[in-house]
């Protein structure tokens, strides 16, 4: 833990706690550390409810952790599941709660169990799907979000060693059946036979000097060259871009992508370098990637939402939080139920234009303006980023809140747009 100092004064930690082997011994090194430091630790224990008795296994883990003289507290992932691509969207789904978990208890640090083995596949993995420097360095120790950091002390840890701690320590365990459930690539994987580990790490290790090279160039062009709008919108210099290397001009469309579009994933390498050869071109351009309008015109290139893949409406009820499209937290404060839609969704059409002529007057591009989140009470506009609708938009926060940054550092990201 040493590497991630400094904390501050009796440091308050929380730990994603499955049940599982590594992050039983995780709970019981990190319960060690925080004690002797005079802090706390909050175990979080993620329910997904995708399998029979799922349940009844958090509060066995909750229990495990409690014995230990660890709080526990067991986050539900309600509502209807996925039947695609579920481990990826349990995977959002789960840190999404751990991330609100932690804003609602005010922890700053958020642990997870990843060890050797875990960095190992995720490398291999990357490989085979063709990643560059960015993805072949795996899985980052530190990993920076607008209200914590999340910290994996356990990656240069291997697995024999974690088993080693939790026997000493005489703990329980999980076993998850998914990790064998040939559906899912990570088992897959492990049912192959052995991985080359250490051949995998070492090409980790040269991925990620590449990447902190890159990261520092990207930095070094963001602050010279790159306009993130409070509102979201990302604008930069369209010559200045096309002067990057290739594979820096396309880690920056990527990080803008993500950012601006709200996703965690990035596109496809192939569909990026396709997006940056037509960019280069001359002339007005646009196009569409990862949820994302990219235009060029005026010597600059603009990214943004595309209106058409917004979220639906949505109601946010008294006292509640709601993350819209991956990108905006509604904080309702008022006693009434409200709900949240794009500017292109208000049935009037008189309110609707004037709305949007005022983001132009902004320097929005009217396919952004469509975007732009409105909140209603009992449909009548209530308030919205440009500008809060009369008193009553006092009782709500709508922050930007974006799932990725722009660059990893704890001092870099994009503004955020509050209703105060």
């Amino acid at each position: 833990m040493d590497r991630f100092a400094p904390f501050e004064p009796c440091p308050r930690l929380a730990l994603a706690l499955s049940g599982g082997p590594d992050s039983m011994a995780l709970l019981a090194l990190s319960r060690d550390w925080v004690a002797a430091r005079d802090g706390e630790l909050l175990a979080l224990i993620v329910d997904h409810g995708l399998r029979p008795g799922s349940a009844a296994e958090a509060t066995r883990v909750a229990g495990w952790a409690e014995a230990l003289g660890v709080q526990a507290e067991i986050l539900r992932w309600r509502g209807e599941k996925p039947m695609t691509r579920i481990q990826e969207r349990a995977r959002e789904a789960r840190y999404a709660l751990l991330r609100a978990a932690c804003r609602r208890a005010g922890i700053l640090h958020l642990l997870t169990a990843h060890h050797r083995e875990d960095l190992a596949e995720t490398v291999a993995l990357r490989k085979a799907r063709g990643s560059g420097p960015i993805g072949l360095a795996g899985m980052a120790a530190e990993r920076f979000f607008e209200e914590l950091r999340l910290l994996r002390p356990l990656l240069p840890v291997p697995r024999d060693r974690l088993l080693a701690t939790l026997r000493a320590h005489r703990l329980p365990r999980l076993l998850d059946p998914s990790n064998l459930d040939p559906r899912f690539a990570r088992a897959r994987l492990r049912r192959t036979g052995p991985l080359p580990v250490a051949e995998l790490l070492a090409g980790a290790a040269a991925a990620a000097r590449s990447r902190r090279s890159l990261e520092g160039e990207l930095a070094r062009f963001c602050a010279r060259h790159l306009r993130a709008h409070p509102l979201g919108l990302i604008e930069m210099e369209a010559a200045a871009w096309r002067r990057l290397a290739p594979e820096l001009a396309e880690l920056v469309l990527e990080r803008a992508l993500l950012v601006a579009g709200g996703g965690r994933q990035p596109p496809r390498r192939a569909a990026l370098a396709r997006l940056a050869a037509v960019l280069r071109r001359p002339g007005p351009i646009r196009r569409t990637l990862a949820g994302c309008i990219v235009e060029a015109r005026d010597d600059r290139l603009r990214i943004g939402r595309e209106p058409g893949r917004l979220a639906p409406p949505a109601c946010c009820g008294p006292g509640e939080t709601l993350l819209w499209d991956r990108r905006w937290r509604l904080e309702n404060r008022s006693p009434r139920p409200v709900t949240l839609l794009p500017l292109a969704r208000l049935p009037d059409p008189g309110r609707r234009r004037r709305l949007a002529a005022r983001a132009g007057a902004a320097g929005l591009p009217a396919w952004y303006a469509a975007g732009l989140p409105l909140v209603l009470e009992e449909g009548r506009p209530l308030g919205w980023p440009l500008a809060a609708a009369g008193l009553a938009a006092r009782r709500l926060r709508l922050l930007l809140a974006p799932a990725r940054r722009l660059v990893d550092s704890p001092f870099a990201g994009i503004l955020v747009s509050t209703f105060r």
